[in-house]
């Protein structure tokens, strides 16, 4: 039963992929299933949350998350050099700097909530950031400094998948700006912390008989590689706005 639910959410999500509104949130006349009324944000946010559901379910709901309800409109677009003296504060902290272009984007683009009414992705974000943050957080606490967080053996597999979707929703929140700088540090140091307490190279050699588990330790060690080059980017780039 579980594994014919998975495969259900990973079909929605599939269907969803790239901005995919005829089945995200169909016209009425259409008379099709709307998914992310079937689905709303806050119910999706429970069942990643909810330790009580198997790994491998989580994670699908991690990823119609992202398909469904984050990946809608546009990316924060690029940074305007050519800004108005009126426009540019006298003072600026980095705990309290935001992006103008992402509160744009929260306010206009909106989701299904579980009453059937839309709600701006600015009423949920906050709930998504804090789901990440919770489960990232939990997963450093697990490292005692003595065993690595990415476990490469077959009964981990699925744990490794939920922490693959994870960090993936992750990286398209910091794409589309919903990370302020202060988040970005603190989520980059999760990230390094889960890298840093990995096995060697020479330790993954001894593994190499298995060519399944080798792939998806490698599958997530490398998406783990890209998000913290992305957030790295990123910083640099909040902080040459800052100076200039």
């Amino acid at each position: 039963m579980f594994d014919y639910y998975k495969h259900q959410l990973e079909l929605f999500a599939q269907l969803c992929q790239d901005q995919q509104y005829l089945a995200i949130d169909p016209p009425p006349e259409r008379k099709l299933l709307n998914i992310s009324q079937q689905l709303p944000v806050d119910l999706v946010i429970k069942c990643i949350s909810d330790s009580r559901l198997p790994f491998d379910i989580r994670a699908s709901f991690c990823r119609l998350m992202l398909h469904l309800h984050v990946v809608r409109g546009s990316p924060v677009p690029a940074v305007r050099h050519a800004r108005l003296w009126r426009d540019i504060p006298e003072k600026v902290f980095i705990k309290k700097y935001h992006s103008s272009a992402l509160e744009s984007y929260k306010n206009e683009n909106t989701s299904m909530d579980s009453n059937g009414g839309h709600m701006p992705v600015i009423e949920f974000h906050q709930e998504i950031l804090e789901t990440v943050q919770n489960y990232l957080l939990e997963l450093c606490n697990l490292n005692n400094g003595h065993q690595p967080i990415l476990v490469d053996l077959p009964e981990y597999a699925d744990q490794n998948r939920l922490t693959y979707e994870v960090i993936n929703l992750a990286k398209a929140l910091a794409q589309f700006g919903f990370y302020d700088f202060e988040q970005m540090l603190e989520l980059t140091q999760y990230l390094l912390i889960i890298v840093d307490s990995c096995p060697s190279q020479k330790e993954n050699n001894n593994l190499i008989n298995n060519n399944s588990k080798i792939k998806t330790h490698t599958k997530l060690i490398r998406q783990i590689s890209k998000f913290t080059s992305i957030t790295t980017t990123k910083n640099d780039e909040e902080i040459m706005k800052l100076l200039n």
